[in-house]
């Protein structure tokens, strides 16, 4: 999909990314064949010729944050493809205060396994750091609006340059609600000990653990963080599939 994606060169919008397309230029490599393209100057072609060749030699070298810098926020999606030997999985439970919100647990997973990080035990900032390095894109679902914004603000690390959100893609795609609302939608089944679940629910699980010392509590929380994390690679490989279906149509 990013081969495809021309709103990385500046002056080019959604509109006209669909005129290229329409005129059979579907890809970089096409642009770049061009001698001429409809309603761009000799001028500003040459400028996009270098911009492309630029795109083209950090893809080669799978550079995520160039893209991050060229694509909007909301356009990261268009890696997912690219990147997916390199995505982490991202959700976070926390104690759910207003103000003084502290994280508990960081489940992370990166298509094959997956590792949580809890309060009091392993959850450090260098722990966090260590599983992160190297990862081009995180994708969560309302992670831009709390789950990263909570870590960045509490450990202060960095994150993987490329954000799929797949609360705000999924709009796009009009599937509204939370996370188990869509995942009900779309056939993902919890386990047993989990099923009906939600946020509140993990922070009474929580707190249940802590003060009394309940390990079975905390397996639970466990159980449903990292089902959670997991059922975001499904979704995201739904939803991926369906904006490039919804954006580029038949090219």
């Amino acid at each position: 999909m990013i081969e495809r994606t021309f709103i990385l060169l500046d002056g080019i919008g959604d509109k006209m990314e669909h005129t290229l397309w329409n005129n059979g230029i579907a890809t970089w490599d096409d642009f770049l064949a061009c001698s001429s393209v409809p309603r761009i100057s000799t001028q500003r072609k040459a400028l996009y010729d270098k911009d492309l060749c630029k795109a083209n030699a950090n893809l080669s070298v799978r550079n995520g944050d160039f893209f991050a810098h060229r694509l909007p926020g909301n356009e990261h999606w268009r890696l997912f493809e690219t990147f997916r030997d390199d995505i982490v999985y991202l959700d976070i439970e926390t104690t759910g205060h207003f103000a003084g919100n502290a994280t508990t647990v960081v489940g992370l997973y990166d298509g094959a396994t997956f590792k949580a990080f809890v309060r009091g035990k392993d959850l450090t900032r260098e722990a966090l750091a260590s599983a992160l390095d190297g990862k081009k894109m995180v994708v969560t679902f309302f992670g831009r609006g709390f789950d990263i914004p909570v870590l960045l603000q509490e450990f202060d690390i960095s994150v993987p340059p490329l954000h799929f959100d797949l609360c705000f893609a999924g709009k796009r795609l009009n599937m509204h609600g939370g996370l188990k609302v869509i995942e009900r939608e779309l056939g993902i089944c919890r386990s047993d000990d989990t099923q009906g679940l939600s946020g509140a629910d993990a922070v009474r699980l929580w707190y249940r653990y802590k003060r009394h010392d309940d390990e079975s509590a905390l397996s639970t929380l466990l159980q449903y963080n990292k089902e959670d994390v997991v059922n975001l690679e499904y979704l995201a490989s739904k939803i991926f599939e369906s904006l490039k279906t919804k954006v580029t149509g038949s090219f």
